[in-house]
């Protein structure tokens, strides 16, 4: 703890619609730590999948900054920030978006090989180490479509650590899980961030907020804790 890998600094995003402007984030900052588990909560609409996007990269803030790894990734251009995200950022979302045309093996690989790291033979053994270390590796030349809620989960975790990123960041990853599976799951993220990852977990769920090193809380775009 207490090294700075995460820095949001005065973070606006203003939309512009049919109806003129929204402003979706007001004035955001943030500072998180290398090895921390954080917690965002806050209502449909308040602001949450905006501010996961900024981190990601997905989208860029209408000003202010976001610093990374010590990077200014709000200057990023398109093609540098898809290189950028895929060695440094592992994204789980809600449901899965495992491609199910791959197997679960070729969907671990991808990632891999869209940013070239790795042998081609390493890709394959890593992607079955990472299958082994979410206790998967028998689903391994099956389709997603084959496999349960939560083995689909756990295949998702393990495409994003393929690239060994620095930071996680999940939306809402136990939401279409039970209590269980649920549990198994958010296990594996503490333990991720015991092994020095930063992972940042979007829920409702507030019986977890005890769980985090940090939460933040997000209405009508500000955190207001």
């Amino acid at each position: 703890m207490g090294e700075s890998i995460l820095k949001l600094k005065n973070v606006n995003k203003i939309f512009e619609t049919d109806a003129g402007e929204v402003q979706v984030l007001k004035n955001i900052n943030m500072t998180i730590d290398k090895g921390e588990l954080i917690g965002v909560f806050g209502k449909s609409g308040s602001g949450k999948s905006t501010l996961m996007n900024m981190i990601t990269g997905i989208d860029r803030p209408t000003d202010g900054e976001v610093w990374i790894n010590s990077e200014p990734i709000h200057k990023y251009g398109e093609s540098k920030m898809a290189v950028w995200r895929g060695s440094n950022v592992g994204i789980v979302f809600q449901f899965f978006q495992l491609l199910p045309m791959l197997t679960v093996l070729e969907n671990i690989i991808l990632p891999m090989d869209f940013c070239n790291k790795y042998s081609k033979k390493d890709r394959r053994e890593r992607a079955l180490l990472m299958l082994k270390k979410l206790e998967v590796e028998e689903q391994a030349h099956k389709y997603p479509t084959a496999l349960s809620g939560g083995q689909q989960q756990r295949v998702a975790i393990a495409r994003a650590l393929a690239n060994e990123p620095s930071i996680i960041v999940a939306d809402e990853p136990t939401g279409n899980l039970d209590s269980k599976t649920s549990k198994v799951i958010f296990n594996v993220f503490k333990q991720q961030a015991k092994e020095g990852k930063t992972v940042i977990i979007v829920t409702h769920d507030n019986s977890l907020k005890d769980e985090f090193t940090k939460n933040y809380v997000i209405s009508d775009g500000q955190i207001i804790n």
